[in-house]
């Protein structure tokens, strides 16, 4: 409370007198008093509890805890032990209530209209007691663990559920924003029905913030900040009543007024009647012009024109450029404009793609340059599109280019990524149904080459799926794309053996190294 510091001799002391906490103390009413009060020192409770468990006093208090102390995580992620990150998740946490930062004070906004903001430090305190037999399952041990200690702590019971719930599912905001387009409301609506209640977002909001920044120095950027937050203010705009789910006709005649130079309304009319109605529930207006003028630009080309229309923004706000494509729809579309990609060295982030009943197909991209930022090199943008369209008609194929790429590249590091990771990274393969959503996914993660996504698409592509969506994202060399994927024709089969053959298709190219091999 004063910042006091203790001095070598009392320090020497405590550790010396470590014994006398025994099961009569850590049970002791007065005791817990005392501990739930220095974790109300709210913007300074870090300080305090790294204080006690350097000098062993906070595992020996709370066992639970003492059992994560120097307990290593075996993952990609985890730069430090599990007692370390849960120290550096309260340390963040301070920094938000702070609030010296444009971040720290947008978070401490947030959790301000909780009735008890600092329940979350309680919250962090617990969300990782449950790995101390390993990362599996951790979530519910960690509830397990966590009932019995807030009642050792006389927490209020109806704070119970709060707490718990965040525990229960602490990884959830990054599983969705990283598997599902927050864009489409039947996803916000599924994800609003899970959370329920304001107050429970708002703390897995703020404790997802905590946990990645203490997680690894380099784990956060912009990209993951945008979609985390959008994940957090749709939810809460349905939770809150303000978002409503409109019917089909509504969202497609709220453009009906729209004009575009250069195009007849007939045509625009003609546009918002041939894409399908999901399309209006994440296209913004200005989208829709400019998708209404790439597709009067494209016909004026020919009917039968197989030359795409290819349109760059940059999202300053965002750190990403956006390309749009319009072209005719053809089989292994995704894993030829990829490959383009891949040759110019510009990352994809993630894609969406929508088919108009004539065949025409509207590609979103949302992509960035090699450091992680815009695409402005007017000669990278030049030669990205010569490749889409060389790779569209059929003029060259991106495998060889690729292969080249990817010899240059590797010839150009000193140490390939299962090098620098001290194992070799087995590539993992899921594809399944997920019934609540209707959405078929594929995830793969693998360590990170020139042309991996290029070489699923093509596999997906050869097993008679067409791509969706995508998000794609790269962590310490190790790739981790998703994707949403449905029958390439009405008549393809669509039956979980399908989806077998399909993991098994991409496992075995994954696995043999076959990076540019024809499927």
């Amino acid at each position: 409370r004063h910042a006091y510091s203790l001095s070598p001799d009392l320090r020497s002391l405590v550790r010396n007198r470590i014994s006398l906490i025994d099961s009569t103390l850590i049970n002791s009413s007065s005791a817990n008093v005392t501990f739930r009060s220095i974790m109300q020192e709210i913007g300074n409770v870090g300080p305090t509890l790294s204080e006690m468990h350097e000098l062993g006093v906070l595992g020996r208090f709370v066992p639970e805890f003492g059992r994560l102390t120097c307990k290593v995580q075996h993952d990609l992620y985890h730069r430090f032990t599990a007692d370390i990150h849960v120290l550096y998740c309260i340390n963040v946490l301070d920094k938000v209530f702070q609030g010296k930062d444009d971040a720290s004070i947008r978070y401490l906004e947030v959790l301000r209209k909780n009735e008890v903001p600092g329940l979350l430090y309680l919250i962090l305190f617990m969300h990782d007691l449950g790995k101390d037999q390993g990362p599996k399952g951790h979530c519910e041990r960690g509830v397990d663990i966590g009932r019995n200690l807030l009642k050792r702590l006389d927490i209020a019971e109806e704070m119970h559920d709060r707490v718990l719930f965040v525990i229960r599912n602490h990884l959830e905001m990054v599983r969705y924003a990283n598997k599902f387009d927050l864009e489409d409301p039947e996803v916000i609506d599924s994800f609003a029905a899970f959370i329920e209640g304001e107050q429970r977002l708002r703390f897995l909001y703020v404790h997802t913030y905590c946990d990645a920044n203490a997680t690894a120095p380099d784990l956060w950027n912009d990209h993951k900040e945008e979609l985390h937050t959008q994940l957090f203010t749709n939810t809460l705009a349905v939770l809150e009543g303000k978002h409503a789910r409109k019917d089909p006709s509504a969202l497609k005649n709220a453009y009906r007024d729209m004009e575009v130079e250069g195009v007849s309304k007939d045509e625009i009319l003609r546009h918002l009647d041939q894409v399908p109605v999901r399309y209006f529930s994440h296209t913004g207006r200005e989208d829709v012009a400019l998708h209404v003028e790439m597709v009067n630009k494209f016909e004026k080309n020919g009917s039968d024109s197989k030359q795409p229309v290819i349109s760059w923004r940059n999202d300053l706000r965002r750190t990403l450029t956006i390309v749009d494509i319009v072209t005719r729809d053809r089989a292994g579309l995704f894993e030829k404009i990829s490959g383009a990609f891949a040759v110019t060295g510009i990352n994809i982030l993630g894609s969406r793609a929508v088919t108009r009943k004539d065949g025409l197909v509207i590609d979103v991209f949302y992509v960035a340059d090699g450091n992680g930022g815009v695409v402005n090199d007017t000669k990278t943008r030049r030669r990205c599109e010569e490749s889409i369209r060389a790779f569209l008609l059929e003029e060259s194929s991106p495998d060889k280019l690729i292969s080249e790429k990817r010899r240059k590249t590797d010839s150009s590091r000193l140490f390939a990524t299962e090098d620098k990771l001290g194992a070799k990274i087995p590539p993992r393969v899921d594809v399944y149904r997920d019934v609540s959503l209707g959405r078929t996914i594929v995830e793969v993660r693998a360590a990170d080459r020139v042309g991996l996504l290029h070489l699923i698409a093509k596999t997906i592509a050869g097993c008679g799926f067409s791509i969706l969506f995508a998000r794609v994202a790269t962590e310490q060399g190790v790739a981790t794309d998703v994707f949403n994927i449905e029958r390439a024709s009405d008549d393809a089969d669509f039956s979980p053996s399908r989806f077998l053959e399909l993991r098994e298709q991409i496992s075995i190219a994954l696995n043999k190294g076959k990076y540019y091999h024809e499927v």
